[in-house]
């Protein structure tokens, strides 16, 4: 793992995706449906926070 991959693993998506739409990249949201190659592993964790 990159310093740059572990510095935005820890940033909140929301923020993320803030940044990126004001740099102009109006589609960087994922679709729902994307899959893990590995059914083993998940795509994302789930939140916390309810």
């Amino acid at each position: 793992m990159t310093d740059l991959t572990a510095r935005l693993e820890a940033c909140y998506s929301g923020a993320v995706y803030d940044v990126l739409r004001d740099l102009g990249h109006a589609n960087c949201v994922l679709p729902r449906t994307i899959l893990a190659i590995d059914p083993d592993t998940s795509v994302c964790a789930t939140s916390a926070g309810g």
